[in-house]
């Protein structure tokens, strides 16, 4: 299974380093992660391999939207 996962943010509050490390640190221990790609300046993909869960998701959008307000995460195209 893969799953695209595309966040973008307000580059006033966060950055793509800040991004990527933030979706480290939320992701389950034994997920399979393609390298990031920078679409624009306020956008991150990954891609994930195989099994994540709801919780992760969830973990990753409280701690996003806790310092950018305005962060969007779309998950398999779908806003999450």
């Amino acid at each position: 299974m893969q799953t695209r996962i595309s966040i973008s943010f307000n580059t006033n509050y966060l950055s793509e380093d800040q991004v990527t490390n933030i979706f480290y640190e939320c992701m389950d221990s034994g997920v399979n992660i393609e390298d990031t790609t920078g679409n624009s300046r306020n956008v991150v993909s990954f891609v994930i391999y195989g099994f994540h869960t709801q919780l992760s998701l969830t973990r990753l959008q409280l701690r996003l939207s806790h310092i950018d307000p305005f962060v969007r995460i779309n998950v398999g195209g779908k806003p999450l």
